[in-house]
């Protein structure tokens, strides 16, 4: 307890950095409702500014000089008295009425902090005593209080912060209050009279608009005029509005870097860190180009370009000082590198920008469909290439270890360009990886699906260049190479998260909110708005944060990043991840943009629904849906949930290949259903095979449906070695184990027939000589499909295209069986024999079909 001769005696706290040192010297802070800065479990409200977090934050990232913080508590019931400006009293109209039991105490409360407390803080502590190494913040009456003490005592304090200024200054419970006019001018008048001289001090002021701050507009409005009028201006005065921000601690602590970096700055440090994208290209159709800059205070610079053809179409700071967003028009540039000047004063900051030269036309960029067999795979768990890149050194520690489930095994980029070969070989025309974006998250993030930069392969998977050598290796075997893009969610580590942009980049920001995954609210004619909120804004887990692509600053970014990536690294294609969960509107915008730049593209998105409907819903053209999507391609995720179950049972009027039937059967829900990604297993489901197979009978029928019905097949890696397992019984590790054979300690490879089981090399053949057979089928890729239901526990199905026929069919019981022909002739018609694709047999096809257990035929009708 602080006594005092001038007021009553209060708290007053002490905050010092966590490597304070009397052989150093620190600017100070003074704040005012000490008791509201450090420890939200001790505040009447359970908020907190976190001062102390943000502040140590900000000076171990050398944003701003060493301080210490004197946290002044205030006393409930003389507050609005010692903060209220007590010479604005002066300035009222005779006769105005005051507040009633108020004791205007402000004058002695300056007189206590300045003559009281700093005195015994410099005298206890290792200060800077100036001027301009002195500063005053508060908010609401604090910021008032903040502003007076700027005004008198401009020789003590250098600087004042003043975040939701109370300018109607009447009491808060009064508002709204004609006689906030009244008092809001005499403090005008006031200032107008006793504002130090322009641009001599530092003053912030900001508000947001919500709550009580809704209030503020226009006061602070006239304000900001009052400041203009008597010459303040950037870089010694700024008023900055939140949209959205309310008048709490918890969105004053959201924005105290702001204030902070504007009033105690290291100027030193000021520059420009990163500009995201690093370059960008000519000759593209769309001539905007958005700048992502980042920077210590980089908002406070104003940008100028001298570059023929680049001309800056607007700019706009944004909520963090250390964010700029800039939009050039660059249609009519040429290649070559320019210089962007950024200018705050005096002060001047230079970044070199290149723009290259377009190489290929955008309409020669054929996305992957139908007539391709896509293979996903998890570069860390696929080969290790390139054993350099195992424990780099990250931000966050993390543990590579083959023998920990959960940790990082080594597989990267290398590995699999070295592989490319038994890809190939299996009948592969496109890859599918898991995100190869950098994931700077410490433990279990081997997966992709947390991105810490959007810009950057992770390091342990690759460089950038090395992710373009895959591409080039690809399209040497012409394959195609298909990016996993996250829109939904990044990294709890991601630079935003620990500076985040604006307020409104992420959906609640304080991740009390958690999605509910419920992705039928979409269709559901009878869902909550509060579900259909929590399903779009919650947070995906804790270590994902939603963001919100409501942002257009942050909808533009994830768009030009895709654009990027699909420029530099000729992309053929993009999985978007969690496709419902981001803002709807956004992502038909995203589809739009993307396709417009490369209309021959293609994206399929991941629509987790195990009901064909919901899945349908998403593909653009879809009746079933009021809003055109864009989306070229979904996944069928019904057909993997039944897959398993029922290639493994015997076949019956309701179970077995009648329930695949009965699948193929409500096809007709799909606008396009050649740009379906059919698919048994992935990253997040169970394997098709529970457990170690006795036999290959369901995986070869599963197989050959895969690869002959209408769309695109997706294989996970390993499906054709047999690896097998549930998430229930062995968590997802369990099914994302490594590919043996690509990690030189491995005592043997699934890569070469030597090293697989006899099973395994027949579960290969079978699948590979199905994937060779397919390549530039015709009749497989656009061919119609006709198919009967299942008769004496026996499937049939044909494909046609242009005369040429295959008749696919499936024994589905454990026993010889027979097949009437006579019921088919409507797609057998004269055709007397086929061809058997897998074991190139000559079939006739007289009136009886002998068919021996779960027996499978690809017949080409001859």
């Amino acid at each position: 307890m602080f006594q005092s001769d001038y007021i009553s005696p209060r708290d007053v706290c002490v905050w010092l950095p966590a490597d304070y040192s009397s052989g150093k010297k620190y600017d100070v802070l003074y704040m005012h409702d000490g008791q509201m800065l450090f420890d939200a479990s001790t505040t009447w409200n359970g908020q907190e500014w976190q001062v102390d977090e943000i502040v140590g934050r900000l000076i171990r990232e050398n944003k701003i000089k060493p301080c210490i913080v004197v946290a002044v508590s205030n006393i409930s019931a003389t507050r609005y008295g010692d903060y209220f400006p007590q010479k604005s009293l002066q300035y009222l109209p005779q006769g105005t009425p005051i507040a009633d039991g108020v004791t205007f105490n402000a004058d002695n409360y300056l007189r206590f902090l300045v003559e009281e407390v700093k005195p015994f803080v410099d005298r206890t502590y290792s200060t800077n005593k100036g001027v301009e190494h002195t500063f005053v913040m508060g908010s609401s009456m604090g910021g008032l209080i903040s502003l007076y003490a700027l005004c008198e005592y401009p020789d003590i304090f250098g600087g004042a912060g003043c975040l939701s200024t109370h300018v109607p200054m009447v009491l808060s419970n009064t508002l709204p209050n004609s006689q906030a006019d009244v008092f809001a001018k005499a403090f005008r008048d006031y200032l107008a009279k006793h504002l130090p001289k322009a641009n001599s001090r530092l003053i912030y002021m900001d508000r947001g608009d919500a709550t009580l701050d809704a209030f503020y507009p226009a006061y602070q409005d006239e304000l900001d005029s009052l400041m203009k009028a008597k010459g303040w201006q950037m870089p010694s005065w700024t008023s900055r509005v939140f949209p959205g921000a309310a008048h709490t601690e918890t969105d004053w602590a959201a924005r105290l870097a702001t204030p902070l970096q504007f009033l105690m700055g290291n100027r030193k440090t000021e520059t420009v860190e990163k500009v995201e994208p690093e370059f960008w290209w000519t000759g593209m159709k769309n001539p905007r180009l958005q700048l992502m800059i980042y920077g210590n205070n980089i908002a406070s610079f104003t940008p100028s370009i001298d570059y023929p053809g680049v001309t800056v179409e607007s700019v706009h700071p944004l909520e963090s000082p250390n964010y700029l967003i800039v939009y050039l028009q660059v249609g009519e540039a040429c290649p070559g590198k320019f210089n962007i000047r950024f200018t705050n004063g005096k002060k001047n900051l230079n970044y070199e920008y290149e723009l290259k030269e377009r190489t290929g036309r955008p309409e020669d960029r054929k996305g992957f469909d139908s007539s391709d067999a896509i293979y996903l795979l998890m570069p860390d768990r696929f080969a290790n290439g390139d054993e350099t890149n195992d424990r780099l050194p990250m931000t966050y520690p993390y543990v590579t270890d083959r023998k920990q489930m959960g940790a990082r095994h080594g597989g990267d980029l290398a590995g699999l360009i070295q592989h490319l070969d038994y890809l190939d070989t299996l009948g592969i025309t496109a890859v599918w990886t898991t995100p190869v974006l950098e994931n700077d998250m410490g433990e279990m993030s081997y997966h992709g699906y947390a991105a810490t930069n959007y810009y950057q392969v992770d390091p342990r998977l690759g460089t950038n260049e090395d992710y373009v050598r895959l591409a080039e290796a690809m399209y040497g075997r012409d394959m195609k190479l298909i990016m996993d893009m996250v829109f939904n969610h990044c990294g709890s580590k991601h630079p935003w998260m620990i500076d985040p942009p604006m307020r409104s980049w992420f959906n609640t920001p304080d991740g009390d909110v958690f999605t509910n995954h419920n992705k039928t609210v979409f269709l559901d004619p009878y869902a909550s708005d509060v579900e259909k909120t929590e399903m779009t804004d919650g947070w995906f887990v804790e270590s994902m944060p939603d963001l919100n692509q409501r942002n257009s600053f942050l909808a533009d970014y994830l768009i030009q990043n895709s654009i990027w990536w699909i420029e530099y690294a000729k992309l053929d294609g993009i999985r978007q991840d969690t496709y419902p969960y981001p803002d709807g509107d956004m992502m038909t915008r995203w589809c739009k943009e993307v396709m417009d730049e490369y209309p021959n593209m293609n994206i399929v998105g991941e629509v987790l629904v195990t009901n064909p409907l919901g899945t349908a819903y998403w593909q653009q053209g879809n009746r079933f849906n009021p809003k055109n999507t864009g989306l070229k391609s979904v996944m069928d995720f019904h057909l993997q949930a039944i897959a398993s179950k029922a290639f493994h049972e015997e076949t019956t009027w309701n179970t077995g290949l009648q329930t695949i039937f009965e699948h193929f059967a409500y096809d007709g829900c799909y606008a396009d259903v050649y740009n379906v990604m059919r698919l048994y297993e992935n990253h997040d489901v169970d394997r098709f095979l529970p457990e170690p197979p006795k036999d290959l009978n369901a995986y070869k029928q599963a197989v050959t449906v895969l690869l002959t019905v209408p769309g695109i097949p997706q294989i996970f890696y390993g499906q054709e070695m047999l690896f097998n397992g549930t998430t229930q019984k062995f968590g997802f590790e369990g099914i994302r184990p490594d590919m043996t054979g690509g990690w030189k300690e491995d005592e043997k490879s699934l890569f070469v027939a030597e090293g697989r089981t006899p099973m395994q090399q027949e579960a290969y053949t079978f699948m590979r000589t199905l994937l060779q057979w397919r390549k530039g089928s015709e009749v497989i890729a656009r061919g119609s499909m006709k198919h009967f239901m299942p008769r004496n526990g026996i499937y049939v199905y044909e494909r046609a295209w242009q005369g040429r026929q295959v008749l696919v069919v499936l024994n589905g019981v454990s026993r010889d069986n027979e097949l009437s022909l006579n019921h088919y002739r409507e797609v057998i018609g004269d055709k007397r024999t086929g061809v058997d694709v897998i074991t190139g047999k000559t079939v006739e096809l007289k009136d009886m079909l002998k068919l021996s257990p779960k027996e499978v035929l690809v017949l080409e009708l001859k």
